[in-house]
């Protein structure tokens, strides 16, 4: 898991310059607020009581409102400018108690019932301003209290020296005066240090917050990084989750996959599903087709688990996919590669055992046909042993062909030439006119490969593809398209991919199984070795071939072949 970078904790409080814009919003409002309170309702008081509560005049309550609205107002302009700077909000609070300061003083001074606003400004500094500066809030705010005891002094007895015995005098109002101070920086500092826990809980809780999203984006990373698929369902069988891996698979985006039903988006998964239980049930693993959008049919492999909550309560199922279809293809190549191996061994021993008695049996029958001159049935019989033993010599020659598969001849190769020597050929085998070809390979594009074995693999298909001609005319079109794939050493690998379609009788989808097994073919005459011929030379020059059919349609052979 990735580290996490925390921030360190500040030495003292205060708030971070990103959140002074919103403090200043909050500080002018509060003013307002208890200014409007406060102010307001002393003008609803009668005039004894104003008279006992030392109110002052509604003319004074109007302009001391006056004045805050306007500077309010002023302070709240200056903010988009000065929001980055804390002191504009310390100069605020500084101001606040000078306005306090001033409504004290018209309203009794010392004895004023207003003195409990000094502790909005020392809260508002606790809160929004550093330790230090609180501080110096609280000191103002002792120095202007002070200056209220002023009031109750006379001028004379400040320069005659009586200071201390007028005091004692006063010492009521000094007490009451000591009080207050006390208080103010009792408030200051318990509230410095229920804001400190407060910015300490704020960091611990960042800290966490910024853990946690750490955690869920690594969580998130390893999830979309796996190639496999990972599909998460609810306990009504709704898609909840898919990974990138799983969308490529399904080659659907997440607007038609989230919270849509199982069955809807994936019929042949949704019946091995299990219900849901509250134990961790053995994962069960099986494999099903699926008609995917673009692409056709893909194998899919999937195992299928229980989804547990941190209580242990199910949640659902959690689905792992994979794409089977290559591996699929892949395994029946190996399977067919090694039925060509054995076979190919075979043949070899077989070929040389037959051949040379074959080859006698067939010159011996010639010179008794010629020697003895045959006529009507005998002449029949000889021509029908002549036939055959070429049918065997043509098997024989097959064989060896199909065994006999040395070093490759690489060399540089245009398969348009190519193409166009064995349609030349097979143009004039089929001089019917009904049988068309189209050769659509880039003239001038060169790849390295075997040419006599090359020719080989395209004589056999193109052969293959004139003997499923069951419609008045047919069309056999080549083309090619150059790509790029990935090799296991993470380097590009340009690949050469020859198409040649026909809209012949098609190949019955029992047989596509079997079309490159030695000996397998639907035609009488046919050996079953052409197409494993072709199968085999292509593997052998590093490439594949495939096909693609629908009986009634048309075939497909794709051979691709590195460049």
């Amino acid at each position: 898991m990735p580290s996490v970078k925390v921030p360190s904790l500040p030495n003292s409080i205060g708030p971070s310059p990103p959140a002074i814009g919103k403090h200043l919003f909050v500080l002018g409002f509060g003013r307002l607020l208890v200014a409007t309170i406060v102010l307001g309702s002393s003008l609803l008081i009668s005039v004894q009581g104003r008279a006992i509560l030392r109110i002052p005049s509604n003319m004074q309550v109007y302009l001391l409102i006056s004045i805050l609205y306007f500077y309010s107002l002023v302070c709240v302009l200056l903010i988009k400018r000065l929001k980055d700077s804390q002191w504009f909000i310390f100069s605020q609070i500084l101001l606040d108690t000078l306005f306090t300061t001033a409504f004290v003083y018209i309203s009794g001074g010392v004895e004023s019932i207003f003195v409990f606003l000094y502790f909005f400004s020392i809260i508002a500094g606790a809160l929004f301003l550093d330790r230090k500066k609180l501080f110096i809030i609280v000191a103002f705010t002792t120095l202007f209290l002070f200056s209220v005891l002023l009031k109750t002094i006379p001028a004379d007895i400040l320069f005659q020296g009586n200071l201390f015995y007028h005091l004692w005098l006063n010492r009521f109002v000094v007490y009451k005066l000591g009080i207050h101070t006390i208080s103010l920086w009792g408030v200051a500092i318990l509230t410095s240090i229920l804001s400190n826990e407060l910015q300490k809980r704020k960091i611990q809780l960042f800290e966490k917050t910024k853990a946690y999203q750490s955690l869920e984006r690594f969580n998130e990373n390893v999830l979309q990084s796996i190639v496999s698929g990972i599909l998460t369902i609810d306990p009504q069988e709704r898609i909840i989750y898919v990974n990138n891996a799983g969308k490529r698979i399904l080659e659907r985006d997440d607007s038609s996959l989230m919270n849509r039903q199982i069955h809807e988006v994936f019929p042949a998964l949704a019946k091995h599903l299990h219900t849901p239980t509250t134990t961790q049930e053995p994962s069960h693993h099986y494999t099903v087709t699926y008609e995917s959008p673009d692409s056709g049919t893909k194998i899919i492999g999937f195992s299928v688990s229980t989804l547990l909550e941190s209580e242990g309560k199910s949640s659902g199922n959690i689905i792992i996919f994979q794409d089977l279809t290559s591996f699929k293809a892949m395994e029946r190549r190996v399977n067919e590669s090694e039925k060509l191996a054995t076979v190919g061994r075979f043949a070899a021993a077989l070929a040389h055992e037959i051949r040379n008695p074959l080859t006698s049996l067939s010159g011996s029958i010639q010179i008794l046909r010629d020697s003895l001159h045959p006529e009507g049935t005998d002449k029949k019989l000889l021509d029908i042993v002549l036939r055959e033993t070429d049918r065997l010599n043509r098997l024989v020659s097959d064989f060896l062909q199909f065994s006999r598969f040395g070093k490759e001849n690489f060399q540089r190769v245009n398969p348009y030439l190519l193409i166009e020597e064995i349609v030349s050929v097979l143009k004039k085998e089929n001089d019917d006119g009904d049988i068309h070809f189209s050769n659509k390979l880039p003239e001038d594009f060169i790849i390295q490969s075997d040419r006599d074995r090359l020719k080989q693999v395209f004589w056999n298909i193109l052969t293959n593809a004139v003997q499923s001609k069951d419609k008045p005319e047919l069309n056999i079109v080549v083309k090619g398209t150059l790509s790029k794939k990935r090799s296991s050493s993470m380097s590009d690998i340009q690949f050469y991919t020859i198409t040649i379609q026909d809209n012949g009788k098609g190949i019955p989808s029992s047989n596509i199984e079997r079309i490159f097994e030695p000996f397998f073919t639907t035609r009488p005459e046919g050996t079953g070795l052409g197409l494993s011929i072709a199968y085999q030379i292509v593997s052998a020059l590093g490439g594949t071939l495939t096909v693609h059919s629908k009986e009634g349609i048309g075939t497909m052979f794709k051979i691709t072949l590195p460049v």
